[in-house]
């Protein structure tokens, strides 16, 4: 991490990412399991290698009912790519200047991915569904759903005290612990200097071509034996409903609560030491033991372990 990238993170402007879990949709609870506290936003580590968790996506069942309000219908026809399908596909996005900007063909490698995880972008995910295998298809994802709108509130001054012995140039690069790599775009007579922060991509439609190489379908029961079914849209909205105003941006809207203040839905503090079971906020499916817990030192609940593989997601956000 470069030293302005870290002064940004002491001033609350990013979040710092790493490997972390999200809880995944399902209905039942360990019988005889202590009360549960219901996570607001997991912020979960690993025990090595990692400096602190980020938030992690809008779960699969808010996702796939977002996507399902935009006119996408979860039940094609089998043989068809649907929400929580895992697809294997080669693809390749240019912009409308033609200018390539990803090809899987060219890497010699396909991507893969789950429908309705956030693993890639809305408008991505939204090409593909119902396809089938063998199948290609053509079409552009406006910058909304791509990369997002450019955002001039991405684009900081730092100054030049808060990296003393650094002397920045326009044309050079940071690297931000989110994964992005922030041009400096402009320096001042006092030495300060502004770099944009937004995704080389912002604002910018993207072409892609599609082939689907291989549709899998999803487990509808853990290795520990829960339900790894939808909620039905009743059980969403009420498990909604009781969400804090808190909760809810960060479970829906990708949003981190402050470090060493997070609480649980259910009000329990980040570094409580009380036995029980974590469970998501939206379902109540088990990933947690306070047996796991420990502190990382990072203000945010940290797990070494998911009680079942099967009911976390692995993600690097970016």
């Amino acid at each position: 991490m470069t030293r302005g990238a870290a002064l940004l993170v002491a001033l609350g402007l990013l979040a710092v990412p790493t490997q972390c879990f999200q809880g995944i949709g399902g209905l039942n609870l360990p019988q005889g399991a202590l009360e549960s506290p219901l996570s607001r936003c997991w912020f979960v580590c690993p025990a090595v290698g990692t400096t602190r968790c980020a938030t992690p996506p809008a779960s699969t069942l808010v996702r796939g009912r977002q996507m399902a309000a935009r006119g996408v219908s979860a039940l094609q026809m089998k043989g068809e790519v649907k929400i929580r399908d895992r697809v294997t596909v080669h693809y390749e996005g240019r912009l409308d200047s033609g200018e390539l900007v990803d090809s899987s063909r060219e890497r010699g490698k396909p991507f893969t991915f789950t429908v309705g995880l956030a693993e890639t972008l809305i408008g991505f995910e939204q090409l593909t569904l119902g396809m089938k295998v063998g199948e290609a298809r053509q079409g552009r994802v406006e910058a909304e759903q791509a990369y997002g709108a450019r955002r001039e509130d991405l684009v900081v001054l730092v100054s030049e005290e808060s990296v003393p012995g650094v002397k920045m140039v326009v044309g050079a690069e940071i690297s931000l612990p989110n994964g992005v790599v922030a041009p400096v775009t402009d320096v001042s007579p006092d030495g300060s200097f502004t770099i944009d922060m937004n995704h080389k991509l912002a604002g910018q439609a993207i072409s892609y071509d599609i082939e689907v190489l291989d549709i899998a379908a999803p487990k509808t029961k853990s290795s520990s034996g829960s339900s790894l079914l939808p909620l039905s849209p009743e059980r969403l909205d009420k498990d909604i409903a009781r969400l804090s105003a808190e909760s809810k941006k960060c479970l829906l809207m990708h949003a981190t609560e402050p470090a060493f203040k997070g609480k649980t839905a259910n009000g329990y503090e980040w570094d409580t030491k009380e036995r029980g079971i974590y469970s998501v906020a939206l379902g109540g499916l088990p990933v947690f033991t306070s047996r796991d817990k420990f502190d990382h030192d990072t203000g945010m609940m940290s797990f070494t372990a998911p009680i079942d593989p099967d009911h976390i997601i692995i993600r690097i956000d970016t």
